[in-house]
């Protein structure tokens, strides 16, 4: 699978479980929907029913996405993505609004979507308006607790299929190498970090301070995570710079936080970047340097 066609299918799944009544020429008859707020379904009808359901008549939505990851093999692909949105009732009088976000697992045979998999990891504002909804736990796991949906040790697409025959660039390959970093660390998938840093990898990361080595990085990152199960990183690659040699580059990433995502003009806005260096290791681009800086900003106050 190209990553254009990644692209279209993504969007348009999007766009119908968003609620407006769209339903993708390219989803399967016998389709499975799980999820984590809504339930399960399988087949067009009551799939494209749960859909239709999420945001009913009355509701307003926008929904935004990123940290896209695909891998195919063969005529199967799996497309992973990070998505935040806000939603309100326009039949309410307050103009309260919610504010969401999770994670989205599509599976595809042959160009045909066959499952989609939808994680709800977090919900802020006034939850009133998505009461229809079951929420999410917003702290660990307690006995009795219903189960996920969507397990990452297994959706993961780098467990999926370990050698991409996506063809990558080198830009979106290291693209990439953040967000498998922004994977392990929210869902508590610690391995694929061996993917992501270089064993010498180095990083200052406010506030756990200066960390040298995988290993430090590693097991400081999973102690940091344990407290905060709906934590998401959602980042966007604001520039790529790679060496003439092809082996080693630069990669300024902006931190979006979904509920103020632009300025009053319109504009992108990020909460905080990350300035990160990798290096090639085989066919593989690792992060060697990884700093974290706090604070707003868009891409023309950046310099």
């Amino acid at each position: 699978m190209m990553l254009k066609e990644s692209d279209a299918i993504l969007d348009e799944v999007i766009t119908a479980w968003s609620g407006k009544r769209h339903w993708p020429s390219f989803m399967g008859d016998n389709i499975v929907y799980e999820s984590n707020h809504q339930g399960s379904a399988t087949g067009e009808f009551a799939v494209r029913q749960l859909f239709e359901d999420n945001f009913p008549g009355g509701m307003t939505v926008h929904v935004n996405t990123t940290n896209k990851v695909v891998r195919s093999q063969t005529q199967s692909s799996t497309i992973a993505a990070y998505f935040y949105g806000r939603t309100t009732d326009t039949r309410l009088q307050n103009n309260d609004d919610v504010n969401f976000g999770g994670m989205i697992v599509i599976n595809t045979f042959s160009g045909s979507v066959e499952r989609v998999r939808v994680h709800m990891n977090w919900l802020k504002g006034n939850k009133n308006i998505v009461h229809h909804w079951h929420f999410p736990y917003e702290r660990q796991w307690q006995p009795g607790d219903s189960v996920s949906p969507l397990i990452s040790e297994i959706d993961a697409p780098w467990h999926a299929y370990k050698q991409a025959h996506t063809p990558l660039s080198d830009e979106d390959a290291i693209s990439e190498a953040w967000f498998q970093y922004a994977w392990a660390l929210d869902m508590a998938d610690y391995s694929l970090f061996n993917g992501a840093f270089s064993d010498d990898a180095s990083a200052d990361l406010p506030p756990m301070g200066k960390l040298k080595g995988r290993r430090m990085l590693v097991s400081t990152l999973k102690a940091f995570r344990m407290p905060w199960p709906w934590i998401q990183h959602y980042g966007v690659p604001l520039q790529i710079d790679i060496a003439e040699d092809r082996q080693s580059a630069s990669f300024l990433l902006g931190r979006i936080i979904p509920e103020q995502d632009k300025t009053a003009d319109g504009e992108a806005l990020y909460g905080a970047h990350y300035k990160i260096e990798l290096k090639k290791e085989g066919s593989e681009w690792k992060m060697s340097r990884m700093d974290y800086f706090p604070g707003w900003f868009t891409v023309k106050n950046e310099g």
